[in-house]
């Protein structure tokens, strides 16, 4: 009796547009068209999303130069989740940041710039603080990229001081930029992070940006 739920259960994904677990277990990478219209099908839940990704990421990981071999297919598939936004599934902010995870393998590739002007698409578009620094945190890591980022959170820093109010999601960011800053120490970084210390954020911040400032070089 119990085969024949879950073999229902099954059936019933497989109706609704939804892979069924077995079809997730089994993917390969030659399964890219496939896996595109389970991702780009809205009857297609969030969480089978995050499974699909990760099992992906086990496919990338065991054979390295697929990421190479299909740059432009995979590419268009993990840009296919930047509009899935919270409405009532935390598995919606997951994926976004698995995106940004993803999309950080085309670091040093033929891809490179394709995939940092799609991080930097997804931060400009994104509400979910936690999110938000995850993908900072990843597209800090372009080596080749250090001005383009470090001038993109200035500017995202610099819009925020001007805020009546501060958000969690903006103190989320405000630290993970801090930290980017602090790694870059670009001498562009000294007047936004002086403004902090007279900004509506909080201590913390504050603190945060001061240490920073005190380890640029003089």
């Amino acid at each position: 009796m119990k085969k024949i739920f879950i073999g229902l259960l099954l059936f019933t994904a497989s109706i609704h547009g939804e892979p069924s677990l077995e079809e997730i277990q089994n993917i390969q990478i030659v399964d890219l068209k496939k896996i595109s219209g389970w991702m780009n099908d809205k009857k297609t839940k969030p969480r089978f999303k995050v499974m699909i990704l990760e099992k992906l990421n086990i496919l990338l990981l065991d054979q390295p130069e697929n990421v190479s071999k299909y740059g432009s297919e995979l590419l268009d598939l993990f840009s296919q989740v930047k509009n899935n936004k919270d409405d009532g599934s935390s598995y919606n902010f997951l994926l976004r940041k698995k995106t940004c995870l993803f999309l950080s393998y085309f670091n040093g590739t033929a891809k490179e710039d394709e995939s940092y002007a799609r991080i930097q698409a997804h931060i400009s578009t994104e509400d979910n603080g936690e999110v938000a620094a995850t993908c900072i945190q990843v597209i800090s890591s372009y080596e080749n990229k250090k001005d383009d980022t470090n001038k993109m959170l200035l500017k995202m820093f610099d819009s925020s001081l001007k805020k009546k109010k501060i958000s969690d999601d903006d103190i989320e960011i405000a630290t993970a930029i801090i930290e980017v800053l602090d790694k870059f120490k670009k001498k562009q970084s000294y007047l936004t992070l002086l403004k902090v210390l007279e900004s509506k954020y909080p201590t913390d911040i504050k603190n945060k940006a001061k240490k920073t400032l005190e380890s640029f070089p003089q």
